[in-house]
């Protein structure tokens, strides 16, 4: 397994490698410039011009403004969205440019596990949350490749961080994207204890929300995690052997 999250600024970009199958979670950010076009750089410096899944967690611009450019310039094979906020003018859009290029979607509302080239899988868990808030209706995504496990919760908060504790047992995790680009209200405690990552990537850009928090950088330290950051040091990427411990 490769990760990489992609710097866009003040929002996340995550592409999971593992074989010949890519899988980008999220594309988009809050700064002026385009995390479509930023993503699909990325993976044009790679040689890539295609994807096998595009896992949208929800629909707020720093996770999914970039998609619609990205969907013109990038193959994708399969998109997996929320089946949340039915109105909401991004979502609409990126459905009906999806279906203008003919890329399958699929609105998560169960477990989903893609078995992948190799022995790998990509877990999708449903929204869990109740709350209005949008980040509290978003899909997560486990990778595993291996014994290397790599989590992605989106903006998801800490009441549902709990609730994704007690929907499944999560594996130790080598590498956990942190959520919500570190806001406090994020990355509890019970959820690192659960998972004791050993590295963490913050995707984060200028901003005005004062992220990451040093309550979250003092939680991963104390969790002993080994932390990347986006705005200090651009896109970062970690390589995992497939029987890495």
């Amino acid at each position: 397994m490769t990760v990489s999250a992609i710097d866009v600024g003040q929002g996340q970009s995550v592409l999971i490698r593992m074989g010949e199958q890519w899988t980008l979670g999220d594309c988009g950010e809050n700064e002026q410039e385009n995390a479509g076009d930023l993503a699909a750089d990325y993976l044009e410096s790679l040689g890539r011009h295609r994807l096998d899944y595009l896992v949208l967690t929800h629909y707020h611009e720093d996770h999914a403004n970039g998609i619609p450019q990205l969907l013109n310039r990038i193959s994708v094979e399969t998109i997996f969205l929320p089946d949340v906020e039915p109105e909401a003018p991004l979502r609409k859009e990126i459905i009906q440019i999806a279906e203008t290029k003919q890329v399958e979607i699929c609105f998560v509302q169960t477990d989903t596990q893609l078995e992948l080239v190799g022995g790998g899988t990509l877990k999708i868990y449903p929204p869990l949350g109740q709350e209005e808030d949008i980040n509290e209706l978003g899909l997560s995504v486990l990778a595993s490749a291996g014994d290397f496990d790599t989590l992605v919760t989106g903006d998801m908060g800490s009441e549902v961080e709990q609730l994704l504790l007690q929907h499944t047992v999560l594996p130790d995790i080598e590498l956990m994207v942190v959520g919500h680009h570190g806001s406090r209200y994020s990355t509890s405690e019970e959820l690192l204890e659960a998972t004791r990552p050993e590295q963490a990537i913050i995707s984060v850009g200028r901003n005005s929300y004062g992220h990451p928090t040093q309550e979250v950088l003092d939680r991963l330290e104390q969790a002993g995690a080994e932390v990347y950051r986006t705005d200090l040091q651009g896109t970062v990427t970690v390589y995992a052997s497939a029987d890495a411990a």
